[in-house]
């Protein structure tokens, strides 16, 4: 688990997992947890050819798991902040955006923002 620190001082808890090309995961504010995630990627038997390919970064939404209680601001423009904090930590310089339902706008956000760090946009309904 590692933490990266966004523009207005929120701590958000994120975690890669395999190599190759990224596909980050952006997570679905309220809701979402990290450690209990981690388990079920990190051992499931499904995961591990697309880990072989594929580096997955995954992120806890402000104000939820282990990322930082109680902030102050948790509007789209702050979950923005969040994804941009994630991928200047992590070092990611191109990379799939995963999003499904609340996340979606986010996701869509950050890549009309950042045209030229999202390569494909996978929107999903759950």
């Amino acid at each position: 688990m590692r933490y990266a620190l966004t523009a207005d001082g929120v701590s958000i808890a994120y975690h890669s997992l395999g190599s190759g090309a990224a596909v980050l995961q952006f997570p679905t504010p309220p809701f979402g947890h990290l450690h209990m995630q981690l388990r079920d990627w990190g051992t499931a038997p499904a995961a591990a050819p697309f880990l072989q390919r594929r580096r997955l970064v995954r992120w806890d939404s402000r104000g939820t798991g282990l990322s930082a209680r109680n902030p102050a601001d948790l509007s789209l423009d702050a979950h923005v902040l969040d994804a941009e904090a994630v991928v200047e930590r992590a070092g990611v310089k191109r990379f799939v955006a995963l999003a499904r339902a609340s996340a979606g706008p986010i996701a869509m956000t950050y890549a009309a923002r950042h045209p030229d760090q999202v390569s494909h946009l996978v929107l999903m309904e759950s």
